[in-house]
């Protein structure tokens, strides 16, 4: 018989380099706000748009004129624009190319009635009311 390959788990005297890819990149790591977890705020109300013209955005047909970018950039975009406070992102026609796909806000407003289809990414700890 053969025996499997030995492997070892990692311990406390491992070295461990814990940065996140946002650190790496010099980049402030973002807040996840689920909308469809007890205890969080409402889903942001429309807030200040920005404009699919920006830098980082693209035009996405089903947010008209709005910054659209995939929610891989999001941390990357929207952290480098002073203009874009966090993304509202997961609702499944929020897509790119096929690919998950986030709308930037100018603001983060979090007195909207509750919506448990979205999530948001926010510059900012969220004001729960």
């Amino acid at each position: 018989p053969t025996a499997a390959p030995m492997t070892l788990a990692p311990t406390s005297d491992d070295p461990v380099d814990r940065r996140t890819l946002a650190e790496e990149e010099g980049l402030k790591a973002l807040f996840f706000i689920d909308y469809g977890a007890p205890g969080t705020g409402a889903a942001p109300t429309h807030g200040r748009r920005l404009s699919a013209t920006a830098a980082g955005c693209q035009a996405v047909a089903w947010a008209p004129g709005e910054c659209g970018m995939l929610l891989s950039d999001v941390a990357k975009n929207c952290g480098k624009m002073t203009t874009c406070a966090g993304a509202v992102c997961g609702a499944k026609n929020f897509l790119i190319d096929g690919k998950p796909a986030c709308i930037a806000r100018g603001e983060m407003d979090f007195g909207a009635a509750p919506r448990a289809d979205v999530y948001a990414l926010s510059k900012e700890a969220p004001v729960l009311q």
